[in-house]
């Protein structure tokens, strides 16, 4: 092959891999239905709303990180942390996280971010050698494309590698559905509710009665290696690591016994955990009134559990309170902008 030619093959595959960018950016899946909410009023695509706002943000501007499924995306908000403690935090999950992928999550966190403490959900035990393809796609459609992400799909999937490696192999046949949307998109956008998501239903729930007595379970040998993984990767960036489990409206023995194994594998670790399952009365919460569904917060809900979660962070942990800095000006404008989205709700949904 002549130089030329090697030149000419260059800029084709070159022109190539930016058509297929391109392609791929507009078909992939953004958004879906679901009740009413304050994300879709502000930003349209909520499958990748998180991730995009986290790739926004400037290096090392977050005294916390909080991963998990959506128990930690539904049920924590950064702007109320914000606003009442001074604390910038930023909520880096996604539908259905488990621990596995939250540990290629936090590789990407520490590539940017230096956060004091990291805040970690336990919903999904990481047990399993494999991820269903669709929770796969949640999770790696929109991470950046970067070595974490090629490690995250190698290791958490195997029947589906291709087309997570390239979603347009899933997503071609979308030209149909597509909409203005899809073209307009553009990626890394800031954030406004700094990855958190904001149901505005209520539906009422009962009280769940948890028993005094809950049996503690065997952590399954995956658990405790991205367990493992995940604290050790947290002592090697200089970061403390808080294990939680938000607040349930249900009791399910087999679950309740995992928290438990967890609870006791932590201490081994001298690790915080906290089941927040056992603090409802202290964060103050009313399961008629604070439930968009079994495990999800609306707005009541979420604004007393981030409150909670602030004064712990405050009184366990080393934090400047950044209120009133003007580098973080932007913080007390994201909070002011939703507030207003959450005030005039219905009327704006409506």
């Amino acid at each position: 092959m002549t130089r030329k030619e090697l030149i000419k093959l260059i800029l084709f595959l070159s022109g190539l891999a930016l058509i297929i960018g391109r392609l791929t950016t507009i078909l992939t899946l953004k958004e879906y239905e679901v009740g009413p909410n304050v994300n879709v009023l502000i930003n349209k695509n909520m499958l990748c709303e998180k991730q995009d706002g986290f790739y926004s943000l400037d290096d090392n501007s977050l005294d916390v990180v909080f991963l998990g499924s959506s128990n930690i995306h539904c049920n924590i908000n950064p702007n109320v942390i914000w606003n009442d403690y001074g604390i910038t935090s930023y909520n880096y999950s996604c539908d259905q996280q488990e621990l596995g992928t939250t540990f290629y999550y936090l590789k990407q966190v520490f590539e940017t971010q230096s956060p004091k403490a990291v805040v970690i959900d336990v919903m999904s035990n990481g047990a399993g050698s494999e991820i269903g393809t669709t929770q796969a796609h949640f999770a790696f459609d929109h991470m950046k494309n970067d070595w974490y992400r090629i490690q995250a799909i190698w290791n958490r999937t195997k029947e589906a590698r291709m087309e997570l490696y390239f979603p347009i192999i899933a997503y071609h046949g979308r030209w149909k559905e597509l909409t203005d949307n899809d073209y307009k998109y553009k990626k890394n956008k800031h954030n406004i509710l700094n990855g958190s998501f904001i149901y505005m239903v209520e539906n009422e729930m009962e009280t769940p009665e948890i028993p005094d007595d809950i049996p503690i379970s065997q952590l399954p040998e995956r658990t405790i290696f991205w367990l493992d993984s995940i604290i050790k990767l947290c002592e090697e960036n200089d970061c403390k690591c808080v294990f939680i489990k938000t607040p349930y409206t249900f009791y399910y023995e087999e679950w309740f016994s995992y928290y438990n194994a967890v609870d006791d594998y932590c201490k081994s670790k001298n690790v915080t955990f906290l089941n927040l399952n056992k603090y409802t009365e202290e964060i103050g919460l009313d399961f008629l009134c604070d439930y968009a569904d079994w495990g999800h917060m609306n707005w009541n809900g979420q604004k007393k559990l981030s409150l909670y979660l602030g004064e712990f962070l405050v009184n366990n942990y080393d934090f400047k309170d950044k209120r009133g800095d003007v580098k973080y000006k932007q913080w007390d404008e994201d909070y002011k902008l939703m507030k207003e989205y959450v005030d005039g709700f219905w009327e704006k949904w409506e």
